[in-house]
């Protein structure tokens, strides 16, 4: 699949800026519309990791370049940018929020994450010199500030993450997997330091929020019954839900096998116990579900896969209007039925549902998504003739929404780590 390598390689060279005369960036796209002209922190992650599966020495240096930006902008108290504006590259102007002044988190995980990535591939020591591991502990401190002492698990507010235009809080599965994933990385970095003791605090933290997160999100009719017990209940972390007994009804004619994708006090019904797939797909990816419990994931998309050619949508069923999980957000933004996130495909969580394929032995399911996704992203764009690459895809027909940018780096980064997982049998995550 050499030609589909190259082709992806070249949509991320033509996403790249240079801020100055010796450094290049990363864009989330070329297309100078609304912030899409920018770096973005997870947009970057995504890309470098797919990036450093090649051997394009140019581009390596862009993630790196894109990695240090992003580190240059860090807060005293941690914060990691949500984006960097570049319209004016000779001024970048950093964004911690998102639209809307949401308080975007996911780039305090996706900055370890990808140091890791970095230093995996460069072996280079300044990713474990003291001044970038006081990077990764600050921000991570800043994330252990917002979680409660009882469960660990951080109250995360609206739009913490990449799913920013729906309605997921408190409780939030991707997140807290996208953190696993970064307590690990980080134990990784200190342990390289020789700093033993702060990488075993990592890994316990870790290994202790991942039985946690079983504890508290996978959907059977015993999990269940302890998510929702009583406020009385000590032991149960009691949502209040008034929908608690038709959920349990529910459950016993329908039971689902995987986990619930947030849990917030009062509002959860059935209609929100829906299939996420960047959640339940880091769930496999960070070790938070068990063997068996993977099993049971990936076989429900199996059973439920949408029509071929292509590849999986990102929640499933889709929020229709009249649904209890509806928000009328959804009709003045861009989650309308099967678009965006709201069962749209994309290309970079295809990319990591391969990715957990191949970490269960599912080999044939994993080159029939590979297939599907290049089937996919090969298709025109709205400003290119072939390999659009674009962000996201519809959901039923497979064709490049509507309102959806083409040539995403981050579109290009997926396919670069599911080709390497596939054809060179690379473990990514």
């Amino acid at each position: 699949m050499q030609k589909e390598h190259e082709v992806a390689l070249q949509t991320i060279h033509h996403s790249c800026i240079e801020v100055d005369s010796d450094t290049t960036v990363f864009l989330a796209c070329p297309n100078k519309s609304e912030n899409y002209y920018a770096l973005w922190a997870r947009d970057a992650a995504v890309t470098s990791i797919g990036v450093l599966q090649s051997n394009d020495d140019q581009l390596i240096a862009t993630a790196e370049n894109s990695w240090e930006l992003l580190q240059s902008y860090q807060t005293k108290r941690g914060r990691i940018p949500a984006y960097i504006d570049l319209a004016d590259k000779t001024n970048p102007r950093p964004e911690y929020d998102g639209w809307g002044r949401i308080l975007t988190l996911d780039p305090q995980m996706w900055f370890v994450i990808t140091a890791k990535h970095l230093f995996k591939k460069t072996q280079n020591a300044k990713y474990v010199a003291p001044a970038y591991l006081d990077s990764y502990k600050r921000a991570l401190d800043l994330l252990e500030n917002r979680a409660t002492e009882s469960s660990n698990l951080v109250d995360w507010p609206i739009s913490a993450g990449w799913d920013d235009q729906m309605q997921r809080r408190h409780h939030v599965l991707s997140l807290e997997c996208l953190r696993v994933l970064a307590l690990d990385d980080a134990a990784e970095l200190f342990e390289k330091a020789s700093d033993i003791v702060q990488a075993a605090l990592y890994r316990k933290e870790a290994s202790q929020l991942r039985e946690t997160l079983r504890d508290t999100f996978w959907l059977d009719q015993d999990k269940v019954s302890w998510i929702f017990a009583n406020a009385s209940n000590l032991y149960g972390p009691g949502y209040f839900s008034p929908s608690a007994e038709e959920i349990m009804e529910f459950m016993k004619t329908m039971p689902t096998r995987f986990f619930a994708s947030y849990l917030a006090p009062y509002e959860i019904t059935p209609d929100h116990l829906r299939f996420d797939t960047y959640a339940n797909t880091l769930a496999i990816l960070s070790g938070v579900a068990t063997q068996e419990q993977s099993e049971k994931i990936l076989d429900f998309v199996s059973e439920n896969r949408l029509e071929e050619p292509w590849p999986v949508r990102v929640l499933d069923p889709v929020i229709e209007p009249g649904d209890r999980d509806h928000h009328p957000f959804f009709e003045y933004g861009r989650n309308k039925p099967y678009a965006y996130q709201n069962g749209g495909i994309w290309p970079h969580i295809t990319g990591l549902y391969i990715l957990a394929n191949k970490k269960m032995g599912r080999d044939a399911a994993a080159e029939e998504s590979l297939d599907s996704m290049i089937e996919m992203v090969k298709q025109p764009g709205h400003s290119v003739p072939e390999w659009g690459f674009n962000e996201y895809y519809h959901g039923k027909a497979g064709l490049p929404g509507l309102d959806a940018q083409d040539r995403q780096a981050w579109s290009a980064g997926g396919l670069l780590y599911a080709l390497a997982a596939v054809a060179e049998g690379k473990e990514i995550l």
